[in-house]
């Protein structure tokens, strides 16, 4: 009598939890846990999967995948951000570099248009320019201020409805 009334509670729950959704939030949150250890015991890494992305943490160095992401907290003050875009990759190495990686559905000539205005006005130098078409367009800024350096790259791939901002510098700001 004890197992069926045991089996009666137990298939109720089941049955309420299915019909509220619960099952699916609790499956996928352990389905992320396992995940996490499986994925830290092999990296021997920090590993973070919440909130629709994915954080990697090992020997000082991070990356980050996902929505909407935000740059890590030492990056550098004076990199110019485009407002208009979202983040969706980040990586540093240690405190020497960051990168990041971030797409907007502005033009390529408004991205553009605020990286020539906006690198001069943070007091970079730019060094080098490359534009390229074929396939989409492509503009690199290499710049440096002061034994730094800061290289951006703005991509519009043929046929993508966003454009592609690449964010490479090598070392942080002292006033961060």
């Amino acid at each position: 009598m004890k197992k069926i009334l045991l089996f009666s509670l137990v298939f109720g729950l089941v049955l309420f939890t299915t019909g509220c959704g619960l099952t699916d939030k609790l499956a996928d949150e352990a389905t992320k846990k396992v995940t996490e250890k499986a994925l830290e015991s092999v990296t021997n890494s920090d590993i973070d999967l919440t909130n629709n992305k994915i954080t990697v943490n090992s020997n000082g160095e991070s990356f980050s995948l996902g929505e909407d992401l935000v740059l890590p907290d030492k990056f550098p003050a004076d990199v110019p951000i485009y407002s208009k875009a979202k983040i969706i990759t980040t990586s540093t190495s240690g405190t020497a570099g960051f990168y990041a990686t971030l797409t907007s559905s502005d033009s390529f000539t408004e991205v553009n248009e605020y990286y020539n205005a906006e690198l001069a006005a943070q007091g970079w130098t730019i060094d080098n320019t490359s534009t390229f078409t074929g396939g989409g367009q492509s503009t690199t800024y290499i710049t440096s201020k002061t034994g730094r350096t800061l290289d951006i790259g703005v991509y519009k791939y043929e046929g993508a409805n966003e454009v592609t901002i690449s964010i490479t510098t090598d070392t942080p700001d002292a006033s961060n």
